[in-house]
């Protein structure tokens, strides 16, 4: 005769979700159960129930195995019995996800549309576990002090970059990017206890070396959380290594998977998985393991403009050299004459253009990401070689521009053209000619490759986005060199904004104000 195992269980019971315990007879067991909030025994058949709460499932946990609903219930509660104020300045929606990676145990992909704070969320799951270490972070190299920064930001703790063949692995948090990851395959497996994968459908070929070190780590880490706005690019063959990642028993045969997923069919070279089929039955399974929400859905959560930092690590070689000069330079000037001022602003434009140049690898990189998961973008740039490189390198994304050299006919087809034409993604303008008269509303997303001098210029190239016909929450971002001027610009920036903000008038800070205040820096920091 079979002997009766340990079950607990969630089911109604006239009506209401109970906690049902099945047991052999055991008299300490029995103590347990009439220890429990609301608990009742039921003759026939027999067996206890008990409210749902955290402190029952507390109490019976070592008694009986918490496998399916009640594992995802008892991390929901778990999640629930947290301080609060640890999730302090999320939005509602945020909170929300942390709770639901919270009950999937740290395992499931996030894949909110972009601008919806899928780094914060997983950031706010890592808070408020924090005996779950080493955790690694792999993201493209464009993105890795942005993560650092705002980690550094909601947790105030310091994540270790990895940069080359430099870096701690066994502690804190890691970031790492996808092309060097392989280097460390061996000292990681078996040492990390969260790994996350930002922009996951980066592993979604399973001929790259990027993609087999991605899956070699995963196998051997029991929380994985996969971020990505598009997580199938194409089709869904593209989506197994991802599945695969987050659950394994669920999918654990590519073969299987692109037979019945991915209308599977032979030609003269072979087997071909380029289609899709059983989507309907693909959703149903895929739905427990994801979680998305578009802006459209979060709109009341949002605010209706977030401005933030993009920083981008650079070679400062050459950077360093020329700031050495500018600084020397300030140092034996007379800034007070008006030919002085106006060489030192020259001086100081082509620092600038130093730090431009030298991040334009990692700028291409975010764009292509960005461009990848999502519909159009906007740039602001001042120079016009900034444009023409915009122009060059993004030929895929049908660019338009906008700057002094066009027609009022070029930039009205320039303008049209990004608002109606879907296959057109991406729009390129100079701040000052692209800042004022014109909507950009088919696009909720812009960005600030290059910086100007007026924080008022800075405010109205914005709002050619924020306009009547914007549906969704615009998001800002300032693509900034690390340890550049323009960190010192935008900073100025910043503050100089907030003054507009307080004066009633709407009094404008002119660039002379701007660039006194920066020389001004310089002349301290040179020792004078």
């Amino acid at each position: 005769m079979l002997r009766m195992e340990n079950n607990l269980a969630i089911r109604k019971i006239e009506g209401e979700r109970r906690l049902i315990f099945r047991f052999p007879y055991d008299p300490s067991l029995v103590d347990v159960m009439r220890k429990l909030e609301g608990r009742r025994w039921h003759s026939s058949p027999k067996f206890w129930t008990a409210n749902i709460c955290i402190s029952n499932l507390n109490r019976v946990k070592k008694y009986f195995p918490f496998i399916n609903e009640v594992e995802e219930e008892y991390n929901i509660l778990s999640c629930s019995n947290f301080d609060k104020s640890l999730l302090e300045g999320l939005y509602p929606f945020q909170k929300q996800g942390v709770r639901w990676l919270q009950s999937r145990n740290g395992r499931g992909l996030l894949a909110d549309e972009m601008g919806n704070g899928k780094s914060i969320q997983t950031i706010g799951y890592l808070k408020i576990n924090p005996d779950i270490r080493p955790a690694l972070i792999v993201c493209p190299a464009s993105l890795k002090l942005n993560w650092q920064r705002e980690i550094k930001k909601w947790m105030n703790d310091d994540a270790e970059v990895v940069n080359g063949s430099s870096g701690k692995l066994d502690q804190g948090i890691t970031i790492i990017n996808y092309d060097i990851l392989y280097r460390y395959i061996d000292r990681l497996r078996g040492k990390i206890s969260v790994l996350v994968l930002d922009e996951v459908h980066k592993i979604k070929s399973n001929k790259t070396r990027t993609t087999k070190s991605a899956m070699k780590l995963g196998k051997t880490v029991d929380r994985i959380i996969a971020l990505s706005g598009t997580p199938i690019i194409n089709r869904p063959v593209e989506f197994f290594n991802t599945l695969n990642l987050i659950s394994p028993a669920q999918f654990p045969s590519y073969w299987k998977y692109a037979m019945r997923y991915c209308d599977a069919h032979k030609d003269y070279w072979g087997w071909k998985f380029d289609g899709a089929s059983n989507i309907g039955e693909l959703r149903e399974k895929i739905n427990p393991l994801m979680l998305r929400r578009l802006k459209k859905d979060v709109l009341q959560d949002l605010p209706d403009k977030t401005v933030s930092i993009l920083p981008f690590q650079i070679n400062k070689v050459n950077y360093n050299r020329k700031e050495a000069e500018l600084t020397a330079w300030i140092k034996e000037s007379k800034l007070s004459d008006k030919g002085a001022k106006i060489n030192a602003l020259a001086k100081l434009e082509a620092l600038k253009q130093v730090a431009v140049s030298a991040k334009l690898d990692s700028v291409q990189e975010w764009v292509n990401n960005f461009l990848t998961e999502n519909g159009k973008l906007v740039l602001f740039t001042t120079h016009h070689f900034t444009v023409d490189w915009v122009m060059q390198n993004f030929k895929q994304f049908n660019p338009v521009k906008l700057d002094g050299r066009d027609s009022i006919t070029q930039k009205q087809k320039a303008v049209d053209t990004f608002q109606n034409d879907s296959k057109c993604r991406l729009f390129v303008g100079n701040i000052k000619a692209a800042g004022v008269g014109i909507t950009l509303s088919a696009a909720s997303t812009c960005c600030f490759l290059e910086l100007g001098w007026s924080p008022g210029e800075h405010a109205q190239a914005m709002d050619r986005l924020h306009r009547i016909g914007q549906k969704n929450s615009v998001n800002v971002y300032y693509m900034i060199a690390e340890g550049t001027i323009e960190e010192q610009i935008a900073n100025l920036l910043d503050e100089k904004m907030k003054v507009l903000d307080a004066i009633l008038d709407g009094k404008e800070t002119d660039e002379s104000s701007l660039l006194m205040n920066l020389l001004e820096d310089y002349k301290n920091n040179s020792g004078n």
